[in-house]
């Protein structure tokens, strides 16, 4: 085997040349260092390994594997204070502190934390007691009291105002060292029992009023006495007064005509179907058939007041009258089918059916129905540090770094998208670049075909590497021009990480060879981070822009490639 870079140019070509790159089918042994220095990169293309010579004697060479499994443990960051590295002797200590304790065993590489002291199990409150579960007490207020939590403090506040002044039928009262005094006046009495304060009257007080025909019931503590056919009432103090009045009507007006006495006599008499009877001062007027009381609805019934019944449409309901007839008709479209978030209903028999399922229950009132949740619904959510609680209904699940949370129905997924092993990839120019440069310009150069990309991390339209593991990296890059100039006096292959310049090759004049064919090489060992980038670019100035980037062929390589190596 060969290497596969090595220029054959003059100077200053050939000095572009740090260290080579051997392909072979073998791994390096320590035999093999007589033609190798420092830095050269060897490529088993049988099991695409790649190999670093990193140290050289008179009679052996130590090579390292790039892309090995796994990491090491560099440093470790708490929950404050940045991140601990090793000490001389890559020692890291992990001390317990107030409760907790570290134990470790050197024979089974294990680290034991436990507690030393008392932790409370049980939590005892004015009625009943709280165990932990999970390692989580939840204190959850009720009846207008509210909890938060931040850090180690749980704060309860009262959620509703509480008064401080009580306003009544005359004047107000406010609590003196926390006591309100209610007390009763002429015929009440007051007592307390509880959260209950009970106001009685001490005599018989009437809920009932007899009147020479039916009875009056108060409502809200008021009974209306009202007179009527001449009658007039007035109230002063706790007496009301009944007048008679001055005006008695002399003509009484029906339906349809009018009538007057004579002689101080009425005359009422009764048409088809009606008869009329007299005692005393009472006229009764009876229908001489059977007539309707009550009417029977698909939910309760109906009596008519005053002889009148209110025929009355609900929402999308229009009811309306002529003669003897009364048409009921909808003023919308009427559904006959409900969707649902999954599937749809159908009323049955003009009935729907609203079920509650687990922790769901339903009622219905009126034209109203109710959905309510039946289970214990959390208002605080406690993490690893702080706790959360939701805003309008909704809690926001976020991942921190490399972690993604997706949701799907009542499920929430968390997923580690941290990538941890190896990381390499070696791309070629398919085609040739023309008229890119020579008057300066700065080129990125897309190497679009990939000979192995293990983590996926090169975007091969771009020609940018994004790390996905943090680690120590070596990049290799290959450019050929063609079209080189005589006058085009700089020229310059240089790696880019995060777009910041980091590592290059520059030169110039140039001495072009047949064709302008010019090709340079850049070589660099690179720290990178998560999300860190590092691209290949080129430039050839100053002059017109006439040079070109050759694709790859038998005798012409424009290669990018790189690996992790610890």
């Amino acid at each position: 085997m060969a290497y596969i870079n090595r220029s054959t140019l003059a100077y200053p070509a050939t000095n572009a040349f740090p260290n080579g790159i051997w392909e072979d089918t073998r791994d390096p042994t320590t035999a093999d260092y007589k033609s190798f220095q420092i830095g050269v990169t060897w490529i088993n293309t049988s099991n695409q390994t790649v190999w670093f010579m990193v140290d050289r004697s008179g009679t052996s060479g130590t090579w390292v594997q790039g892309a090995s499994a796994g990491t090491g443990i560099l440093d470790i960051t708490g929950n404050s204070g940045g991140a601990v590295g090793a000490d001389g002797a890559n020692n890291i200590n992990l001390i317990g502190s107030g409760t907790l304790a570290v134990t470790g065993n050197p024979g089974t590489n294990t680290l034991t934390v436990s507690q030393n002291g008392t932790v409370a199990t049980s939590y005892v409150e004015d009625a009943g007691s709280a165990i932990p579960s999970g390692g989580v007490l939840n204190i959850v207020g009720t009846a207008g009291i509210t909890t938060s939590g931040a850090g180690a403090t749980v704060t309860v506040t009262a959620g509703g105002t509480i008064p401080t002044t009580f306003t009544e039928d005359a004047g107000s009262a406010a609590p003196a060292a926390n006591n309100l005094n209610i007390l009763g006046g002429t015929g009440i009495t007051t007592s307390g029992a509880g959260s209950t304060v009970t106001v009685a009257a001490t005599g018989a007080v009437a809920t009932t009023y007899a009147e020479t025909v039916g009875s009056a019931v108060p409502s809200g503590n008021t009974l209306n006495i009202v007179g009527s056919g001449g009658i007039t009432t007035s109230g002063a103090g706790s007496t009301v007064t009944i007048t008679a009045g001055v005006t008695i009507p002399t003509t009484f007006t029906e339906n349809s005509g009018t009538a007057t006495p004579a002689l101080n006599n009425l005359n009422i008499l009764g048409a088809s179907g009606i008869t009329t009877s007299g005692a005393g001062s009472t006229v009764t007027i009876t229908p001489g058939s059977t007539l309707a009381t009550l009417y029977t609805e698909d939910v309760g019934t109906a009596a008519p007041s005053s002889n009148n019944l209110n025929i009355v449409g609900g929402t999308g309901i229009s009811t309306s009258g002529a003669g003897s007839t009364v048409t009921v008709a909808t003023t919308t479209a009427v559904p006959t089918s409900f969707v649902e978030d999954a599937g749809s209903a159908t009323p049955a028999a003009h009935v729907l059916n609203i079920v509650g399922g687990v922790g769901i229950s339903t009622s219905g009132a009126g034209s109203t129905v109710t959905i309510t949740n039946t289970s214990t619904s959390s208002t605080t959510f406690n993490e690893d540090a702080g706790s959360a609680t939701p805003a309008a209904g909704i809690l926001n699940v976020v991942g921190g770094t490399g972690i993604s949370t997706t949701g799907a129905g009542n499920t929430v997924t968390i997923t580690n998208v941290l990538k941890t092993g190896r990381s390499a990839f070696s791309a070629s120019l398919s085609s040739t670049q023309t008229n890119v440069t020579g008057d300066g310009t700065i080129y990125t150069v897309p190497c679009n075909t990939e000979a192995f990309d293990v983590a996926g991390d090169y975007n091969n339209a771009t020609g940018v590497f994004t790390c996905s593991i943090a680690g120590t990296y070596i990049f290799n890059g290959t450019v050929n021009f063609s079209n080189v100039q005589a006058g085009m006096n700089t020229g310059s292959v240089n790696l880019l990480v995060n777009g910041v310049y980091y590592n290059g090759n520059t030169g110039g004049p140039f001495v072009p060879h047949g064709g302008g064919g010019f090709n340079w090489n850049v070589t660099a060992m690179v720290q990178l981070s998560i999300g860190n980038t590092v691209q290949m670019v080129a430039a050839v100035g100053t002059a017109a822009k006439v040079v070109s980037v050759l694709g790859s062929s038998p005798d012409s390589i424009t290669r990018f490639e790189g690996c992790l190596l610890f």
